[in-house]
């Protein structure tokens, strides 16, 4: 089972001794992006990618800088947002990100494919900005490479993004694709919502669950349980995982 996730807008770069970046699947890919990038001014970022004027600059200096032969930091260190606060991927030991090598995925607009260890640089480019690459969004320009990536090996792939990153990969499946998407459930009223914030922490919870186990078979993940997110097999389906919060934590039926 491979599992993927979102990057994260904030990126902080931090290695590990034991640890030595990768090189990303479609590095040149990445690095024709960055040079299209590189061509845009600070005021067109703002415009196109709707940043402050101080962010929009950061980012300016970020594609001015972007080399695509240093090798940058490993990923799953370096992507700083809750998903990854909650994975907590810098107390890993160097065995559990190596598993996670092989078990794990990040989707990325820049770069495309990422494993945990793949050396990235700061940038930031969301899958679903309207950046215009001979006419094609990001989208388009990925096409099925991601879906393909994740896929090669014919194993499960469990979805763990948001829906701007699963949606690079959806258009793709075919009959003989199992995706296990999640989602995590609040009661409210008589209904059950998602709350942005803690679905975001509990897929990085997930992950990490994941990773600390060595979990490589589905059925597994319904034995996963945080800040009372509990399986709930009556909503649930073969495709599907639904967890639901409750006061206690209790096991639903």
């Amino acid at each position: 089972m491979i599992a993927f996730i979102s990057p994260a807008k904030k990126m902080r770069p931090t290695t590990m001794d034991t640890i030595t970046p990768t090189q990303p699947l479609f590095l040149s890919q990445a690095a024709a992006l960055a040079d299209v990038l590189r061509q845009l001014a600070p005021w067109q970022l703002e415009s196109t990618m709707k940043l402050n004027a101080q962010l929009a600059l950061d980012v300016f200096g970020q594609f001015q800088e972007f080399d695509a032969s240093r090798a940058g930091t490993p990923a799953l260190l370096t992507y700083d947002g809750l998903q990854y606060k909650n994975l907590d991927a810098r107390t890993l030991s160097r065995e559990e990100l190596l598993w996670a090598q092989d078990h794990a995925a990040i989707l990325s607009g820049l770069y495309g494919f990422l494993r945990p260890l793949d050396g990235v640089l700061p940038y930031r480019l969301e899958m679903q900005y309207p950046v215009p690459f001979d006419g094609k969004t990001l989208y388009k320009l990925w096409g099925d490479r991601l879906y393909r990536a994740l896929f090669q090996k014919g194993e499960v792939v469990l979805d763990l993004a948001s829906k701007e990153y699963s949606k690079a990969v959806t258009p793709y499946l075919t009959g003989h694709d199992r995706m296990i998407s999640c989602e995590f459930l609040v009661p409210k009223g008589k209904k059950l919502r998602a709350l942005a914030t803690e679905s975001k922490m509990a897929r990085g919870q997930m992950l990490r669950y994941l990773i600390k186990n060595k979990i490589d078979d589905p059925a597994e993940l319904m034995h996963f349980s945080w800040n009372g997110y509990c399986f709930a097999p009556a909503s649930s389906t073969d495709s599907h995982y639904v967890f639901v919060k409750t006061p206690l934590g209790g096991e639903l039926s």
